[in-house]
């Protein structure tokens, strides 16, 4: 049933304008009576039993999650000619497959970042018994907050003893260039599926193609051929062994071989020894909701790379062999943190900013790192007023919403407190969901432009801080 503007629907939903349309359904915007909130109609077009029952199954397995990563249903109702509707929450932002276009490659912070937040959401839907079943870039949405949300559960599907009544042995459904080879012969599949496909995402973002490119064969190709290796295009920095090696796992073609869970493969991800080893303290903040596990270490490969040497004559071997800063105070003690903390070696640090090179010797230094809204920091007065809250230090933007300080100070204690104020400051200007960690800079830290423009890794130190905020 097409609605038009002014339509009341279910009694309290204002129809506002059609926002999309499909072959199976429409999508309007409206707005709750009497709340003024906006919401999303979601509607179908044909008639036939399969169609109402999928549709109705959808809004079922929608109702069974909540989380910040996945879309939301708010009502289900029939429309005046009996044909069924449900009612979500409304988003404003850009599809991946968008954003993917726009760049062509992103970054392995941006990648890292949008894909971490799918396997978050991922998490919540299969621990409630479901496989998403047509993972792709056009049904994540990178909202104007720049939150990452999975959306459109047309052809998702229950686990287990549920499956039983709703399985059609060698029934092929989905989006065969971002199928598991097991969906694609029409084999039963679970959540292992579903990270085949996300390893197929993170490949197509960090080298603009998929593994065996758009030919027609190349669904056919995954069933019997291991994808190659993913590589960065000519002129980007080389892809991080951790990712590379996380990526192969995921696209093995037996399941067994592939990760088992969205936590062992966000894990992976994230470099769990690594995130591990950093000393950091973090502001308040929700903590991720697929923390990495304390268990065994990760492989040698994702060990946490040496600091770089400074371009001058290089540091004697018991400096670059010093241990990292001792454990901080977690965030509950932050106001405590100062003179409690072991002082920080005096050295002469070579910083660099758009090319140019300024010495300063200093006593201590702190790098902040936060997760701010990618929409702000991309306006230059954002910029301006983010330079003016680190000052006398210096910040540099990132992408996909990362930024990082580096502050200065006589002492140790000084420079946690201005830590603190910085991170305070920043929270209280985008709001408690802004996420700040923060650690002392080692004497060997050095930031390159090279680093900064990406023809080489960010320091060890920087990326220690950086998988805090994802």
């Amino acid at each position: 049933m097409a609605l038009t503007p002014g339509v009341l629907v279910l009694d309290r939903y204002l129809i506002e304008e059609q926002v999309g349309v499909g072959g199976m359904g429409e999508v309007y915007r409206a707005r709750h009576a009497r709340l003024g909130m906006p919401v999303a109609i979601k509607t179908i077009t044909g008639t036939s039993t399969e169609l109402v029952e999928r549709f109705a199954r959808e809004a079922q397995l929608l109702a069974r999650v909540r989380h910040p990563n996945v879309v939301s249903i708010l009502d289900v109702g029939n429309l005046p000619d009996g044909s069924p509707c449900m009612v979500m929450e409304f988003l404003e932002g850009e599809e991946l497959d968008h954003v993917r276009a726009r760049k062509k490659v992103l970054t392995w912070v941006e990648a890292r970042a949008v894909v971490l937040a799918m396997l978050k959401g991922l998490g919540a839907v299969h621990a409630a018994g479901i496989v998403h079943r047509d993972l792709k870039p056009t049904n994540v949405l990178i909202t104007r907050d720049d939150v990452v949300k999975l959306v459109d559960f047309g052809i998702a599907f229950p686990t287990g003893a549920e499956a039983k009544k709703f399985t059609k042995s060698g029934a092929v459904i989905g989006t065969p260039a971002y199928m598991s080879p097991e969906q694609l012969v029409g084999s039963a599949v679970d959540a292992r599926s579903d990270l085949y496909s996300i390893g197929l995402i993170l490949y197509e973002l960090l080298t603009g193609a998929l593994p065996f490119g758009d030919d027609p064969s190349a669904p056919l190709r995954r069933l019997r051929e291991d994808p190659p290796p993913p590589a960065a295009p000519r002129g980007r920095p080389q892809l991080p062994p951790e990712a590379v090696q996380a990526i192969v796992r995921a696209l093995a073609i037996e399941p067994r071989l592939r990760h088992q869970s969205s936590k062992e493969l966000y894990e992976d991800l994230r470099g769990k020894a690594r995130a591990e080893s950093a000393s950091v303290v973090a502001a308040p903040a929700a903590q991720p909701s697929l923390p990495a596990s304390p268990a065994s270490p990760s492989p040698a490969p994702r060990a946490p790379p040496s600091p770089p040497a400074r371009p001058a004559a290089p540091a004697p071997p018991a400096r670059r062999a010093a241990p990292s800063p001792p454990v901080m105070p977690q965030a509950a003690d932050l106001s405590a943190h100062g003179a409690a903390s072991s002082p920080l070696e005096h050295a002469h640090t070579v910083l660099h900013q758009h090319g140019v090179q300024q010495q300063q010797p200093v006593a201590a230094r702190a790098l902040v790192a936060a997760r701010l809204p990618g929409s702000r920091l991309a306006q230059r007065d954002e910029q301006r007023r983010l330079a003016e809250l680190a000052a006398p230090g210096r910040c540099y933007n990132l992408g996909g919403g990362m930024w990082f300080a580096v502050l200065s100070a006589a002492n140790d204690a000084l420079v946690g407190k201005a830590a603190e104020k910085l991170g305070a400051a920043l929270q209280q200007r985008y709001g408690g969901t802004c996420r700040v960690v923060w650690a002392p800079a080692s004497p060997a830290f050095t930031l390159t432009p090279a680093s900064l423009s990406g023809a080489t890794p960010l320091p060890a130190e920087i990326t220690r801080l950086l998988d805090h905020l994802l």
